[in-house]
């Protein structure tokens, strides 16, 4: 259960409490359910930044400005 919740991005923290919350009267499910309910939008936001810094990295490689200050104006312009 640890290595899944590391792969889904939880901290040690996080996942202390997932461990914590499991008990004979709470299947692990319900724990989970609401941290990753919790998680997801953060998750979320990384996805939207990395695709951001993709579009940059990409225009950079197509780029022939003559100066790095114009290549970076017009990729984050666009």
């Amino acid at each position: 259960m640890v290595a899944l919740a590391k792969r889904a991005g939880f901290t040690l923290a996080e996942i202390r409490v997932i461990l914590s919350g499991v008990s004979r009267r709470t299947p692990p499910s319900l724990v989970w359910r609401r941290l990753a309910s919790d998680k997801l939008p953060e998750v979320e936001h990384t996805l939207v930044e990395a695709q951001a810094m993709k579009r940059i990295l990409e225009a950079g490689l197509r780029c022939e400005c003559l100066s790095l200050e114009d290549c970076l104006n017009g990729t984050l312009n666009s």
